[in-house]
C-alpha cells in the first residue's frame, strides 16, 4: 500500500495499534496529533445515540445483545470502531472520509459536497487504520487538504445531500466547536469539549437544551471508562460475547469500589447506568450517602435522566 499511495504522492502516518486506531487516525487528520481519540470516540457514540434509527438496523446481533450494549462497548477505550463510526464521525463533524485499503477500491463516505474537506485514512489487514498525508507533510497540524482524481472507488452517499446553501451555511467543524465552546461558557464550570458536544448531540443542537444538560450532571464531564482489558473472546471457555460481558462486569465492580472507597456517589450512578437490567429511575442518592449510593448501584439502580445519560455515554 505504501508503495501505491507513494506514487500518488501520498504517505501513511502510523498511529498505535492499541483499539483506538481508528479514532486516533481521525483524530491526526483533524487536529495534527492523534490524543484526540477520546473526545472523538464520544462524539461518535453521542452522533449515533441521537441518530439511532440510521445506525441500529447495521449492529451485529451475534456480537451485541442490544443496541444499548453495542453504544456502551463503544464508549469503552480500545474497542474497535469501524464503518459505523466513520460514518458518524463524517456526519458529526461535517467531512467527507475516504479510505485506502490495499488491492481493494478505495472507499468514499461523501456526505457533503466536494467542496467540504475531505479526511484520508488507510485500512490494513482487517485491523488497523492509519493517517495519510501528502507526502513530506511531517507538520503536526492537520493534515493538508488534498484531491484525488479518477475512478477505483466505492462510495457511501447519504440519501438527501445538503444543498450548496446548507453546505455552505457554516455548520462544519469550525462552527460546532463554537457552538460547544458557548455552551461551556454558560455552564460556567470545567467541562470538557467532548461533553459539551454530546450535550449538544442530546438536545438536538440546541444550545439553551444542551447548557440545561450539563447544569442538571451538575457540571460532570464524561469519566473515562477504564481502559479495555484486551479484545473480548479471548477467555477459555467462553464465547467472544460472554467474554466481553465478563470484562464489563469487571470493569463495573472495579468502578464501584472505587467510588465506594472515595465517596463518589456522581462516579457511583454511572457505573450502575451500565448494568445490564438495571430498574428505571430508583437510583437516587446525594452526597452524604456514599455507602447507599454503591450498594444501590451494585444492585443495578439507575438514573436515566438526560443527565446520566451523557455521563454514561
Amino acid at each position: 500500500m505504501r508503495a501505491s499511495l507513494g506514487a500518488i504522492g501520498l504517505a501513511i502516518r502510523e498511529v498505535r495499534g492499541d483499539g483506538n486506531c481508528l479514532f486516533r487516525s481521525v483524530s491526526d487528520q483533524l487536529t495534527g496529533s492523534e490524543e484526540s481519540h477520546w473526545e472523538l470516540r464520544l462524539r461518535a457514540v453521542a452522533f449515533m445515540r441521537a441518530h439511532r434509527d440510521d445506525f441500529e438496523p447495521f449492529v451485529d446481533t451475534d456480537e451485541h445483545d442490544s443496541w444499548e450494549e453495542y453504544l456502551s462497548d463503544m464508549a469503552c477505550e480500545g474497542e474497535w470502531g469501524g464503518n459505523m463510526e466513520l460514518v458518524a464521525l463524517s456526519r458529526a463533524a461535517k467531512v467527507n472520509v475516504c479510505v485506502h485499503q490495499p488491492d481493494a477500491p478505495r472507499w468514499e463516505v461523501t456526505h457533503f459536497s466536494p467542496r467540504r474537506r475531505t479526511i484520508h485514512v488507510s485500512y490494513h489487514d482487517g485491523s488497523h487504520y492509519n493517517s495519510v498525508r501528502l507526502a513530506g507533510d511531517a507538520s503536526y497540524r492537520r493534515a493538508a487538504p488534498f484531491r484525488i482524481e479518477g475512478a477505483g472507488a466505492s462510495y457511501c452517499e447519504c440519501e438527501e445531500p445538503p444543498s450548496d446553501e446548507e453546505d455552505a451555511g457554516g455548520e462544519g467543524p469550525g462552527a460546532l466547536d463554537a457552538a460547544a465552546e458557548r455552551v461551556r461558557g454558560a455552564v460556567g464550570t470545567e467541562v470538557s469539549l467532548a461533553a459539551a458536544h454530546a450535550a449538544l448531540e442530546e438536545a438536538g443542537g440546541d444550545e439553551d437544551g444542551a447548557v440545561a444538560v450539563l447544569a442538571a450532571a451538575s457540571g460532570g464531564a464524561p469519566a473515562k471508562p477504564l481502559p479495555a482489558a484486551g479484545k473480548a473472546g479471548k477467555g477459555r471457555g467462553m464465547t467472544r460475547k460472554q467474554a466481553k460481558q465478563a470484562r464489563r462486569r469487571a470493569e463495573q465492580a472495579a468502578r464501584l469500589a472505587s467510588a465506594a472507597a472515595e465517596g463518589d456517589v456522581v462516579e457511583a450512578a454511572r457505573a450502575a447506568a451500565g448494568s445490564k437490567g438495571a430498574k428505571r429511575g430508583k437510583f437516587k442518592a446525594t452526597a452524604s450517602e456514599p455507602a447507599a449510593a454503591a450498594a444501590a448501584a451494585a444492585e443495578g439502580e439507575e438514573v436515566l435522566s438526560a443527565s446520566m445519560r451523557v455521563l454514561a455515554i
